[in-house]
């Protein structure tokens, strides 16, 4: 990947960073960073998941990168010992003249200050529920939960799990099945617009306006949906439950390991037992795995590994191109709530899953692998953060 991509002069910190942005958008990583250290600066590109090292300045070179990411995004440059993040836009002369926004933070270390630029490339087409990649059993359950009228529809998993992308589909989905319908996001920020959605931007509020205020005054304006970008805290969680709790579909994100997690999180927050159980319609956690390059993969004639990378210049010569998802998924059947009412812990929820035949997430990764999405070592990798 270096090889690939390191063919640049050194040049001035402008040029070096527009043509980094650049590169950047023209294989949609998803993060640049800039990490500062004792020989100057390494500059990384974050692709489908992977930090690759691309770059090494000098330290000179290194402050004026970092002078020039602050401007772009109109940080106080005489502030760089603290913490700072703003918005900015790069037009890519690579996909003609292109416009992305992004995200540029800053943070302090004792080499220097540490940049970070996060691109909202934006989703050209909403991918169809079919085209995400999830199995059968997902995608139909997914499909179900759409014809739901009231209830929480929950998208689990870390930061980078594609959580964003499915909620969007999702949405797009209810409003092809169901015409008329009312539907509300709200986000922070806003990544990706959605044509018949209303989509409102908590961060662009001077007065600090939380998911917990947004929500309880959109509530008024009619919505048979409401999409929120991620159940943080407590005070999010019970306005959401109160929302369902009223004839209201929620469909939102919660940082969670699993399924059972996602419970154990709620209730820790303070949610009782017997509305939640009532409330959740439904569970989806997931992660992605990097998926094989449809140009240079090459078939092994083995039915638990039906293809290995090769690489080729689609795929800067990793073998990987895109990512697909692995997931666990779940309704709320009579005897998951009923163990949720015991006051039961992680173990004897996710017992309860395994009990009413539901997927996991370990066995919906090797059906990725046996149907030639990925390779055996990305599994491996994945499996280790189960552990």
């Amino acid at each position: 990947m270096t090889e690939e991509l390191n063919e640049t002069s050194q040049g001035s910190a402008a040029q070096i960073v527009d043509l980094w942005l650049d590169r950047c958008v023209q294989v949609q990583a998803s993060d640049l960073h800039f990490e500062p250290d004792a020989e100057g600066m390494a500059i990384k590109m974050r692709i489908d998941g992977i930090l690759h090292a691309v770059k090494k300045v000098g330290p000179d070179t290194a402050k004026q990168i970092i002078m020039r990411l602050m401007v772009m995004a109109s940080l106080q440059t005489h502030h760089i010992k603290t913490p700072q993040e703003g918005r900015a836009e790069f037009v890519s002369e690579r996909t003609d003249n292109k416009t992305i926004n992004m995200r540029i933070s800053t943070f302090p270390t004792v080499w220097g200050t540490r940049a970070v630029a996060r691109f909202f490339h934006g989703l050209v087409k909403i991918p169809q529920m079919e085209q995400l990649g999830y199995s059968e059993e997902v995608t139909k359950l997914l499909k179900d939960f759409a014809y739901q009228s009231q209830g929480i529809i929950l998208f689990a998993g870390p930061a980078g799990s594609g959580k964003t992308t499915s909620v969007y589909s999702l949405l797009h989905y209810i409003l092809g099945v169901k015409p008329g319908i009312s539907i509300i996001s709200i986000e922070d920020p806003v990544e990706h617009g959605v044509e018949g959605i209303t989509q409102v931007q908590i961060g662009q509020y001077a007065g600090g306006l939380t998911y917990k205020q947004a929500i309880k005054s959109l509530l008024r304006q009619d919505p048979q949906v409401v999409a929120i970008g991620e159940i943080r805290d407590a005070d999010t969680a019970e306005i959401v439950l109160e929302a369902a709790l009223t004839g209201h579909l929620l469909v939102s994100t919660i940082h969670s390991p699993g399924v059972a997690g996602v419970v154990v999180r709620l209730l820790d927050m303070g949610l009782p037992a017997y509305q939640l159980s009532g409330a959740l319609t439904g569970i989806i956690s997931q992660r992605l795995v990097r998926k094989l390059c449809t140009s240079c993969k090459v078939a092994t004639g083995d039915a638990e590994e039906p293809y290995m990378a090769a690489g080729c210049k689609k795929c800067f010569k990793t073998g990987y191109r895109g990512r697909v998802p692995v997931a666990e998924a779940t309704y709320m059947t009579p005897k998951f709530r009923e163990v949720m009412l015991s006051g039961c812990d992680a173990r004897k929820l996710q017992a309860a899953l395994k009990d009413e035949g539901f997927t996991s997430l370990k066995e919906d990764a090797v059906r990725a692998l046996r149907e030639g999405y990925t390779t055996s070592s990305q599994i491996q990798e994945l499996l280790h953060t189960l552990e």
